[in-house]
């Protein structure tokens, strides 16, 4: 369903850019992004159930393909591409920088010695049980805060002395003894060539590179 929540952003947002007479951009793309997150972000935070949303992006998409017809026959090829790209591409690309960032941008650090600030790699999820409750790891790129299952995962500014702190704690009274007292902490990145070589790809492609695609 996120796909299709995303493909009908993506159609509105596409739509309004038509009706401005303004041509559809990366820009257009991107907001249709931060639109799907920041709706998947505030049904997560406020327990809203996913039926209850359906209005909010499916009605305007159906108004605007009764209304103009002609944009069904346009759009069914970016569905197709963001369908594949969504379905194919996308858990290969995740599974690989799973594998990545837990190889060779991560490492493991006794829960014990943390420190705040460190941004971990991994997520700490607790589940209640008959006998109290049971914690597990799981590999995590981006952060599950809304959760309220989730001790900690990764977030940009760190762990906060108050996770540290609950951390060792929990630790001491080896409730972390199921996955070894450890917890995957993400090594600092420079982006600096990352930049640099999108903007070589941007130019050499004379765009974004999928516009030849789509």
């Amino acid at each position: 369903m996120s796909l299709l929540r995303f493909l009908a952003i993506l159609l509105c947002v596409e739509f309004f850019a038509y009706q401005s007479q303004s041509r559809f951009t990366f820009f257009h793309l991107v907001l249709a992004v931060i639109l799907s997150y920041t709706l998947d972000r505030i049904t997560k935070k406020f327990e809203i159930k996913a039926y209850i949303t359906y209005p909010v992006y499916f009605i305007p998409v159906a108004a605007i393909l009764i209304f103009n017809p002609i944009l069904l026959l346009a759009y069914w090829k970016k569905f197709l591409f963001f369908a594949v790209v969504y379905r194919l591409i996308l858990p290969i690309i995740s599974t690989y920088m799973l594998n990545l960032d837990m190889s060779c941008l991560s490492t493991l650090v006794p829960i014990a010695q943390l420190q705040p600030g460190m941004i971990p790699a991994e997520k700490i999820i607790g589940t209640q049980t008959d006998e109290g409750v049971s914690y597990r790891k799981e590999s995590a790129v981006v952060s599950d805060s809304f959760d309220k299952n989730v001790l900690v995962s990764p977030v940009p500014e760190g762990l906060s002395d108050e996770n540290v702190q609950e951390l060792k704690e929990l630790a001491k009274s080896g409730s972390f003894e199921a996955f070894g007292g450890t917890l995957a902490i993400q090594h600092s990145v420079h982006f600096a060539p990352i930049i640099l070589t999108g903007t070589l790809v941007t130019i050499l492609c004379g765009g974004i590179f999928y516009a030849p695609i789509i």
